[in-house]
């Protein structure tokens, strides 16, 4: 990957990367020998090549992809499913209703 690439998709996802609850996934195990920050880290990067590919919207692709388990990171602390807390800590994050639907 380029050089340009590589900051183009970090500029979509650089504040994300700071949030508390995302940094918690580093410590949420997802598959043997990955956690669940990685697993997201590489389905947001994916998604946003694929979406550039595709002509779609390449930063709300990686912002979806990053933040699609981030519930999991607060799923034993507070009720609900990790799908239904992701998608208040989206809204919390003030992310777009598209980003909003794509944790849904």
């Amino acid at each position: 990957m380029e050089r340009a690439e590589w900051k183009e998709y970090r500029d979509c996802v650089a504040a994300l990367l700071a949030a508390p609850e995302v940094a918690r996934l580093k410590t949420i195990r997802h598959h043997p020998g990955v956690s669940c920050y990685e697993h997201s880290a590489f389905v947001s990067y994916v998604a946003w090549r694929l979406a550039r590919r595709w002509g779609a919207d390449g930063a709300l692709a990686a912002r979806a992809g990053l933040l699609h388990d981030l519930g999991k990171a607060v799923d034993h602390e507070m009720e609900g499913s990790h799908v239904q807390l992701g998608v208040e800590l989206a809204r919390k994050y003030k992310e777009s209703a598209a980003v909003v639907h794509a944790i849904e």
